[in-house]
This record gives C-alpha cells, sequence and structure tokens, in this order.
C-alpha cells in the first residue's frame, strides 16, 4: 500500500513462517489501498521479488532461495533486509511439529451479527481489545469530509456504507446485506 511493500520467501518445514517471524499477535495496521492508495511502483518490486523467488523453488534452486525479509517504501527510498536464518522457532504454533494455525482459529477472527430490521451488521473483533480511534478518525476523514468522532466511536460514510467504529472493538456497518459483505467493508477501509 501506499508506496512501500515487503517480502519473504516461506518454505514449509525448512524457513521461519510469519508466525515464527513476527510473533502470533501482529500488530495491524489500519490503512488498507483504499484508504491510502497505493503507486503502481511498489506491488509491482513486491511481485517482481516474489516472481524471481518462485522461479527458484520451481527450478529447484534451493541455495539462491533469499534468506532475509525484505522491506521498502519507494517514496522515501528507504529499504531494509532482516536474515530470517535460524529464526524457525521449532515450537511454532503454526508451522511446527503440532501446528494449531493461530490465525484460522476462531478467537483472532470475528463475530457478525445482522441486527434484524436495521439493515445493518454488527462486526466485533476478538484480537481488537481497544481501537485507537485518533487513528480511524484520520483514516475517515481522508474517506469523508464529514466523518465525527467523539470519546466514544467514530462515524464515517463511504461507497454506500455507514461505519461506526467504537474504542471496545465493534463496528457497525449499514447498508450491509450480510456478514460476509460487512467484513469485507471493514477489511477494505479499516485493514482488518
Amino acid at each position: 500500500m501506499g508506496a512501500s511493500g515487503s517480502t519473504v520467501t516461506v518454505v514449509p518445514g525448512k524457513t521461519p513462517c510469519l508466525v515464527c517471524l513476527f510473533g502470533e499477535d501482529l500488530p495491524r495496521r489500519r490503512e488498507t489501498c483504499d484508504t491510502v492508495g497505493v503507486i503502481a511502483a511498489a506491488p509491482q518490486m513486491t511481485t517482481a521479488y516474489q516472481a524471481a523467488e518462485a522461479l527458484k523453488l520451481l527450478t529447484g534452486n534451493y541455495d539462491d532461495l533469499r534468506s532475509t525479509f525484505v522491506s521498502f517504501d519507494l517514496w522515501s527510498n528507504e529499504r531494509a533486509e532482516v536474515d530470517v536464518r535460524g529464526r524457525r522457532r521449532p515450537t511454532c504454533k503454526s508451522c511446527g511439529p503440532a501446528p494449531t494455525y493461530p490465525y484460522l482459529n476462531r478467537e483472532k477472527g470475528t463475530d457478525a451479527a445482522v441486527l434484524c430490521g436495521r439493515d445493518t451488521v454488527q462486526i466485533r473483533l476478538r484480537n481488537v481489545k481497544e481501537w485507537d480511534l485518533q487513528t480511524v478518525a484520520a483514516t475517515a476523514r481522508r474517506l469523508d469530509d464529514g466523518a465525527r468522532m467523539n470519546d466514544h466511536l467514530v462515524s464515517f460514510r463511504v461507497n454506500g456504507h455507514r461505519l461506526v467504529v467504537f474504542r471496545d472493538g465493534r463496528v457497525l456497518v449499514h447498508h450491509a446485506r450480510d456478514a460476509a459483505e460487512a467484513r469485507r467493508v471493514c477489511a477494505q477501509y479499516l485493514g482488518m
């Protein structure tokens, strides 16, 4: 998103996965391509890295695989590369010997309830204890000049939906037909 991208090559059973590298409670960015845009060169650069790694895998050139996590920002001309060799955790819950796949676990997901007669779906994020309403408000104002905020919530309109984001992790998505649409809207505009 924006002008940035990152990539790492994950080879099951050989290299660390994202949970090995970052832990189970990854910090979530609230920005999305829909809220901050994207400079076309950023996904092109990311896919160039990924395509080269895929070709190495497909041709069996495992010794030539990149063993680093690469992150870059084309706008600020910054690039970081971190060696990930030796960071595979033998007890990892995603790629270890007894995987439980924490990101597929219901506790990491969302609960959704269609509010009868209101054309509204309530989404409750299980892994969000509390929203940073200032950050949500900044995103909302980029999408809707009429966005409003108080100590308890942020309310804004985007693409025919009204979203009300409560500090405690709940989001009301007005004008959503079902839970799937509400989740899609939340993912698109709130990065969840």
